[in-house]
């Protein structure tokens, strides 16, 4: 597991990090969170046995009593914790299970990331219904990262029958909440009229306000329409700001587009 504090891997038991010093680490019962005395391996307070004790760092054990309690916002915390292994044993089953509990409770963050998990089988058996089901809990809740999920969803008829249609309603919610992916996703099915009237002008509209935005992607496409005066006048000078920028995020394929359209002059 890594230290809660200074996320140096600690590869043994210590009742303090060898490396801060700041982390202490103790044995906690799952079952009810309390402490245990070293080397106990039943719980005295809820005679759990030896697979319900674990060790981990005192922050983390706190964290493990307020999910207990039902708190939505410790249990996402703590699910967190076992995803990454940070303050205690890395386990994909625990942090599944602490997300559903927040997710269950209607948490919109944890009904997103519960989706995730069923998509990836991570912690789970994987099912693109049950993932289709959590996106569609959260996006109705308006979190528009899934409200984007469930869009690819239908798009690729993933855990629910395909529609282009009903993809674009789910990316355009996204997009009007300002996530630069959906945006520029949305721009795409605009250019090419998949599940919408085609239109160039909208197109480079979604562009421009994921590129705003600093999403690559999203540059990049808008520097393309202005090279070809795609939905918005021609101008080389806009093409090759766009794509530079692209270029200054990292992203390899503006590079190339730079060197046709010669912006490495």
């Amino acid at each position: 597991m890594q230290c809660y504090n200074c996320n140096k891997e600690v590869k043994s038991f210590h009742d303090i990090c060898p490396y801060c010093g700041e982390c202490y680490f103790v044995s906690v019962c799952v079952q009810c969170g309390h402490t245990l005395d070293n080397g106990k391996d039943t719980c005295e307070h809820c005679r759990a046995g030896v697979d319900s004790i674990q060790i981990m760092s005192i922050e983390v054990a706190d964290m493990l009593k307020g999910a207990l309690q039902g708190n939505p916002t410790e249990q996402i915390r703590l699910s967190k914790c076992y995803e990454n292994g940070i303050g205690v044993e890395q386990d994909d089953e625990a942090a599944c299970k602490w997300c559903r509990m927040a997710a269950e409770q209607g948490d919109s963050y944890a009904q997103l990331i519960l989706g995730c998990r069923y998509l990836k089988g991570k912690g789970v058996c994987q099912s693109d219904e049950k993932a289709v089901e959590w996106y569609r809990k959260s996006a109705e809740q308006g979190e528009r990262v899934a409200q984007h999920n469930l869009g690819v969803c239908y798009h690729d008829g993933k855990g629910a029958e395909k529609s282009c249609e009903t993809a674009v309603e789910w990316y355009q919610k996204a997009a009007e909440q300002g996530f630069a992916e959906a945006q520029s996703t949305l721009g795409i099915k605009y250019y090419t009229g998949e599940g919408v009237c085609q239109s160039f002008e909208k197109a480079v509209e979604w562009f421009r306000k994921g590129a705003e935005q600093d999403d690559p992607e999203s540059q990049i496409l808008l520097g393309l329409c202005y090279a070809k005066g795609t939905g918005v006048s021609q101008s080389r000078e806009q093409a090759l700001y766009w794509l530079r920028k692209a270029d200054e995020a990292g992203d390899s394929r503006a590079q190339e587009f730079l060197e046709k359209f010669g912006g490495n002059d």
